[in-house]
């Protein structure tokens, strides 16, 4: 079997067999096995760091891209073959990458991995998956693994890495609680995990900000401007009526009222469409 690697250039490539069928689990790399999701016990190191500084700079001379490369550069067996996985894609070489990867693999994992590994992208997990993981199931999506990291960032207090432009709200916060102790070690170990109450309110702050749209359709206008109204309700109940936090989600309402050319009214910030919008 060969791999096509440019116009005139073929490669040996066989199947890494471990790949194409057997049990949906995850096989971690040596660094990675005594990792686990608890704060206080074998969390990844490199998930308490705030910002990418020193050897985590995004800089040429630590070898650190902002991006996952697109130029062919397949994992190879010990007789210099490519490696590919049940659909015929090559796989990447990385010194943390899972040998497999389970369908069910957790955000915080993928997080860890790809700081560790920058040129690691949803696309390497998804090509270290089995085809047929059982149970009726597909496999995720590149939607849902950036969905599920995603959410463990945001019930670890993890940024992204590279940082964007913008800090979401979400992440803002992350940056304002640390005491001084935290930011003179670039450190949110002293930060506890937020509770499942405590990532629905800030999901509902934030909604409208694209964080709803990983891994799903973006919903019809009606359905949207009802959601922002739960959520007006939901936020009031912890934030005063002044504070960010809610006047984030009225102005929302007022960019979804107009997008939907209907006029404000004294029912504007109720959870009760009107009759005009149903």
């Amino acid at each position: 079997m060969f791999v096509k690697v440019n116009n005139s250039e073929f490669l040996y490539a066989k199947y890494a067999d471990w790949l194409c069928s057997g049990h949906n689990v995850t096989v971690h790399a040596p660094i990675a096995r005594h990792w686990t999701s608890e704060r206080r016990y074998n969390r990844p190191e490199i998930l308490f760091q705030l910002y990418p500084l020193g050897k985590w700079e995004y800089t040429a001379a630590n070898g650190r891209r902002k991006k996952s490369p697109n130029e062919f550069r397949p994992e190879l067996d010990e007789y210099g073959r490519v490696l590919l996985n049940a659909f015929n894609h090559p796989l990447k070489p990385s010194a943390v990458m899972p040998v497999k990867v389970s369908t069910e693999i957790e955000g915080w994992e993928m997080e860890a991995i790809c700081r560790l590994d920058p040129d690691i992208c949803h696309q390497d997990f998804i090509d270290r998956m089995i085809p047929s993981p059982g149970g009726g199931k597909a496999g995720p999506t590149k939607g849902t693994l950036n969905h599920r990291r995603r959410r463990d960032r945001m019930r670890m207090r993890v940024l992204p890495w590279p940082l964007p432009r913008h800090l979401s709200y979400s992440d803002r916060q992350v940056v304002k609680e640390l005491d001084g102790q935290g930011r003179a070690e670039n450190s949110t170990r002293n930060l506890r995990d937020l509770t499942e109450e405590e990532i629905e309110m800030r999901c509902a702050i934030m909604y409208g900000g694209h964080f709803e749209r990983s891994g799903a359709h973006a919903q019809n206008d009606a359905t949207r401007l009802q959601t922002f109204r739960a959520n007006l309700q939901l936020v009031r109940t912890k934030y005063s009526e002044d504070s960010e936090e809610v006047q984030m989600i009225k102005s929302r309402i007022v960019q979804q009222l107009d997008k939907m050319g209907q006029r404000y009214d004294g029912r504007i910030w109720d959870a009760t469409p009107t009759a005009e919008e149903e």
